[in-house]
């Protein structure tokens, strides 16, 4: 066995990235111990930080001029949001970057995706508040991508909302999609057409199941319960027991997500360090420690946020600038739509260094309403620590 000890702060960018991804398998690709290897900011062990965090910013060229770029071993994250673009970047002015995984187009004029508009092997692709009408199969790519749609125009048609319905696992932002005319696309029952009585006595049909039902659900308060439950598990609605809200899919498994950036890992880290420990004892997600290697990000994302009662979201300037850290933030809003009880708590770090209102001018729209207004915690406040326990404690 060979000990490699690295003794000086590391440049933790793309340039570490596929030794990062060597240290993180516990060695299944050489047989070498590796001691130190900590990096820059902060004296972070590598083998802690997300590997999504191990990005290197590129300007023009390879950039198209309207967007941020960043690349990793693992491939090149593009955030062209807010740019007034009524079409994505052309693929070719992309392709010099690599593959491309993480496309953000939120906030644009777009009205129409085409089947050769988005790079094949994009994983994560926002095209919330656009003006899309209309949304095709080939959006969905293989099936591993991840999409958000918010904020779009949609006309629910019966066609749309089957298609957005067979993918709701990967629309991030399902609980926020809305149709042009405001209503939530709902499955289409009864479909219309020329003959008048079919309908009718269809119509009739349901509302004398629908009595049935009801009969049943006031007369046997066993089969209420089945009910109840039936709609639980599928995901219709949440379970309020003593004023809490019950998450549908099983009991909740931590006490809060926390939601952060790599570059405040010391402040997560005393979070985890205070909470965790006597007298608190809460149990917290973190990304780092308690996500599967292997699986997509956005998966990971959207199960801890669901297992968790609350999420906590450390908010700093390296925050607002992460699009993943965003991305965290847009599920527990999301999530905390259809569970009030799991609304998000908003932590300022001591590095934040915009005023409130230049943050919200700053933010993402979602972030930018929730921080104006929520109230939120300070991390300097001298009474922080009884708060947060307070706050984030079973009731």
């Amino acid at each position: 066995m060979t000990t490699l000890v690295i003794d000086s702060l590391l440049e933790c960018d793309c340039g570490v990235y596929w030794f990062a991804c060597t240290l993180q398998d516990g060695g299944a690709r050489g047989a070498a111990a590796v001691e130190g290897a900590r990096c820059g900011e902060g004296g972070v062990s590598l083998a802690d930080v997300p590997l999504e965090a191990l990005v290197c910013e590129v300007g023009a060229p390879a950039c198209p001029t309207v967007c941020r770029c960043a690349v990793s071993g693992a491939g090149a994250s593009l955030g062209c949001g807010n740019a007034s673009l009524a079409a994505p970047p052309a693929r070719r002015d992309m392709s010099t970057l690599g593959p491309v995984r993480s496309l953000s187009l939120q906030h644009n004029r777009i009205e129409r995706i085409r089947a050769d508009d988005i790079p094949p092997e994009v994983t994560m692709l926002d095209l919330s508040y656009n003006r899309l009408q209309h949304v095709e199969s080939t959006l969905w790519g293989s099936g591993a991508r991840s999409v958000l749609l918010a904020g779009n125009p949609l006309q629910c048609s019966c066609e749309l909302v089957d298609e957005l319905l067979q993918h709701r696992e990967v629309l991030l932002d399902w609980e926020e999609v809305r149709c042009a005319d405001g209503t939530r696309p709902l499955r289409c029952l009864l479909h219309p057409g020329p003959p008048l009585m079919p309908t009718i006595a269809g119509a009739v049909l349901v509302l004398g199941v629908l009595a049935a039902i009801l009969v049943l659900y006031y007369g046997r308060p066993g089969f209420a319960y089945r009910i109840k439950m039936c709609l639980v598990d599928r995901g219709v609605c949440g379970w309020r027991r003593g004023g809490v809200e019950i998450a549908a899919d099983a009991e909740v498994t931590y006490d809060a997500f926390v939601s952060f950036s790599h570059h405040d890992h010391e402040y997560a880290s005393a979070l985890a360090a205070a909470l965790e420990a006597p007298p608190h004892r809460l149990r917290l997600c973190m990304h780092h420690r308690d996500w599967l290697p292997g699986e997509l990000i956005t998966n990971q994302i959207v199960r801890s946020i669901r297992r968790s009662r609350r999420t906590v979201v450390l908010l700093s300037d390296w925050f607002a600038a992460s699009s993943w850290a965003r991305a965290e933030f847009r599920s527990a809003f999301t999530h905390a739509l259809s569970s009030p009880s799991a609304r998000p708590l908003v932590v300022l770090l001591p590095s934040l260094s915009l005023d409130r209102e230049r943050l919200v001018q700053n933010l993402d729209p979602e972030l930018a309403l929730f921080v104006a207004k929520n109230t939120y915690l300070e991390w300097s406040d001298p009474a922080f620590w009884d708060k947060l326990p307070r706050a984030l404690r079973p009731s």
